[in-house]
């Protein structure tokens, strides 16, 4: 009985990832990339000491940069190719959000939060720029779900923190 919960859990789990991604892969490479989005383009095309050397004197931190320009020299420089990395970074994060929300509040609790991140209309539009959006979010859930469990109660109206 256990497993056939367990797998039906990992099988809602993969149905999210894929809408996620379904919503966030659709008409990608539409438009032309933005000027930010282009920047991100160039500053990855650029050596690594140069890109980390730009970064210095721009508002774009290095690590973003470095990855797409990886990703590049594998996928391409096309719209798509280059916003194609902040798609995966996006469904990570919709998967790190289960993580965490089941980890805290309960499995379905950390259904709901994967569904709405998912379906949110402000994370779709972020995750389909070139840009470190996802990266950051991702990276920030990761960091999140290595916090010490600590129990959430909700009692008389009052969210409390317990250990």
């Amino acid at each position: 009985m256990q497993a056939a919960k367990h797998r039906q859990k990992l099988a809602a789990m993969a149905l999210i990832c894929l809408l996620a991604f379904a919503l966030r892969a659709h008409q990608l490479g539409a438009q032309s990339l933005w000027y930010d989005e282009a920047l991100s383009v160039f500053l990855a095309s650029q050596p690594p000491s140069q890109t980390i050397a730009q970064s210095a004197i721009t508002d774009h931190p290095p690590l973003h940069a470095l990855l797409l320009g990886q990703w590049m020299a594998i996928a391409g420089s096309s719209e798509f190719a280059a916003r194609f990395l902040s798609v995966w970074f996006a469904v990570l994060a919709v998967a790190l959000t289960y993580r965490l929300g089941r980890r805290l509040l309960g499995a379905t609790a950390g259904t709901m939060g994967a569904l709405l991140l998912a379906g949110s209309a402000f994370a779709v539009w972020y995750a389909q720029e070139a840009r470190g959006y996802s990266l950051l979010l991702a990276l920030t859930l990761m960091m999140a779900n290595q916090i010490p469990d600590f129990k959430f109660k909700i009692q008389n109206s009052r969210f409390q923190i317990q250990n």
